[in-house]
């Protein structure tokens, strides 16, 4: 094969390539490059890359909108995060132990509890509500920017979806159909 012919009684093939003459018992069809692929291929490769683009953006879109709602709604994350979870499951106990203690000693006999001891078991559980609201505020704060980063990552792929749907939908020959009547 060669850009022209090297010799007498080589032909050129519809690539516009030069190829040398058939060898004995051979016909040029022998030689001659391989047959293109049928014409319905690509755009049938197109309308299914098309389509695989469309599902994804409606995907990303879900994760999109699902990363808004727990934007706004931390709880809604940390029912499914076993971290947040954890950390609801211990605040809560360590509120009710010390609400237990206090209950306790309200309830004990009056002579054996000082004024001064009580007053510092209601400031000891004042500190640890305090710090269990700052760990459910922490929770919440990591729930919102996880939701955050979800949502940075679907809106790149519906970008990279889009771009996808974009370059295969042009490729689509007008007129051209799949199936022919």
């Amino acid at each position: 094969m060669s850009d022209a012919p090297q010799e007498p009684g080589w032909w050129q093939a519809s690539d516009g390539k030069w190829y040398p003459p058939p060898a004995a018992g051979q016909t040029h069809a022998a030689l001659a490059p391989p047959e293109p692929a049928p014409s319905w291929v690509r755009p049938a490769f197109n309308y299914v890359v098309s389509l695989l683009a469309i599902a994804v953006m409606v995907i990303a879109s879900m994760i999109f909108a699902l990363g808004v709602a727990q934007t706004i709604y931390p709880d809604l994350r940390s029912d499914s995060d076993p971290i947040s979870r954890l950390a609801t499951g211990i605040t809560a106990v360590v509120e009710a132990a010390s609400e237990l203690d206090l209950e306790q000693v309200q309830q004990a006999d009056s002579e054996f509890v000082d004024d001064e001891y009580l007053t510092a078991l209601q400031e000891q559980q004042d500190l640890i509500k305090q710090m269990t609201g700052e760990v459910e505020g922490e929770v919440a704060s990591q729930s919102r920017t996880a939701a955050i980063n979800q949502m940075i990552g679907a809106a790149a792929l519906f970008g990279v979806a889009f771009v996808v749907y974009r370059i295969h939908f042009r490729r689509q020959e007008p007129g051209t159909r799949l199936l022919k009547p």
